[in-house]
């Protein structure tokens, strides 16, 4: 699964001298089957960022849900929605009538958003430095990391 991100990666990072973190999410949305298995961190000397899959189904809140209900034992039934405005707080629910509701820890997490509510996608969060830091690193013109 890491092989074809890796191969983008590194051609547009040491080919097409593009920056990674203005690439790399981006590449993610290509490589939806590589969040199943690993988050991706960008560690750098001013900020380090984790970029996490949420499914609504198998990775709610980047969390590993089991796939079968602990109540009744069906597989896949369980189904999941965030709770109110509380970023990372999701409520897990099975036609067996189970409602658990928990907490993912990671509050100040950029969840991705459909149109339709339901979260499927690469969220982010930010490990160390400032939300500033990505900032900078995103505007950097061409010029600043372009080392050739």
């Amino acid at each position: 699964m890491a092989t074809p991100f890796l191969m983008k990666l590194m051609i547009k990072t040491y080919i097409e001298c593009f920056s990674i973190s203005r690439i790399l999410p981006d590449l993610l949305k290509e490589e939806e089957g590589l969040g199943a298995h690993t988050s991706i961190l960008t560690l750098c000397p001013s900020f380090g960022l984790e970029y996490f899959w949420c499914h609504k189904s198998l990775r709610p809140l980047r969390e590993l849900i089991p796939l079968q209900c602990p109540k009744c034992a069906v597989l896949c039934s369980m189904t999941f929605t965030t709770v109110g405005q509380r970023a990372g707080t999701y409520k897990a629910l099975c036609p067996c009538g189970l409602t658990v509701e928990k907490d993912a820890k990671i509050a100040d997490a950029k969840l991705p958003q459909t149109a339709d509510g339901s979260i499927t996608s690469w969220g982010s969060h930010l490990w160390f430095g400032s939300p500033v830091a990505v900032s900078k690193a995103w505007d950097a013109p061409h010029s600043a990391y372009n080392v050739s």
